[in-house]
């Protein structure tokens, strides 16, 4: 309700200090990874990378339990390239898997870089946020609407970074203004000064 404004510092303060390094480092991945198949050409290709993608994202984030599963029902590649794997097209779209290589296993678009430094945390959602409006300029594409397997992988693929993604952050961004609200409006100094903002009066 354009009530409250979140400063860097409240973002850092009311949110990133509680935010899990696990996810913060899940969501730098996640964008970098998305940053490297926005290049591919709109349509199945992309499509096809994007699914493969948030397939092997979830399984590195994922309990024990569901990697286990995952692993469990992983394609072999032949190789330590699963991109060198031979691709099975629409099929692809509709039962993404995992790869594995001598019983480990491997990514075709997932990047796990190494970071030697602390991560911040608004940074790196913002960053996200900025791949993952690219990618989706390129969903916007006549043979992603036009085939209904394609669009429904899509619809499946919008579900998946809405409830892991963008619901999470936004009840903690939700919950840090209720409390920059609940803390302004205890302070009659606050309202004073708001008064005065708007009227243009000092208030003795």
């Amino acid at each position: 309700m354009n009530t409250i404004l979140l400063t860097s510092n409240d973002v850092q303060g009311l949110i990133g200090n509680h935010v899990p390094k696990q996810r913060v480092e899940s969501f730098f991945s996640l964008g970098i990874s998305v940053s490297k198949i926005v290049s591919l050409n709109a349509g199945v290709p992309i499509v096809r990378a994007f699914s493969q993608l948030m397939e092997e994202w979830e399984y590195v984030h994922s309990g024990t339990a569901m990697q286990g599963v995952k692993f469990v029902m992983a394609k072999n590649s032949t190789c330590i390239y699963p991109q060198m794997s031979p691709i099975e097209g629409l099929a692809d779209l509709a039962r993404p898997s995992v790869y594995k290589f001598n019983n480990a296993v491997v990514y075709e678009h997932l990047q796990l870089p190494r970071i030697p430094y602390e991560l911040d945390y608004a940074e790196v959602f913002i960053g996200l946020c900025g791949e993952l409006s690219r990618l989706y300029e390129k969903l916007i594409h006549e043979e992603c609407y036009s085939n209904q397997m394609i669009y429904d992988t899509i619809v499946r693929l919008d579900t998946r970074v809405k409830q892991q993604i963008l619901t999470l952050v936004a009840k903690e961004v939700n919950d840090a203004c209720s409390r920059k609200m609940k803390g302004g409006t205890r302070s009659p100094v606050s309202y004073t000064h708001l008064r005065a903002h708007e009227t243009g009066r000092n208030l003795v």
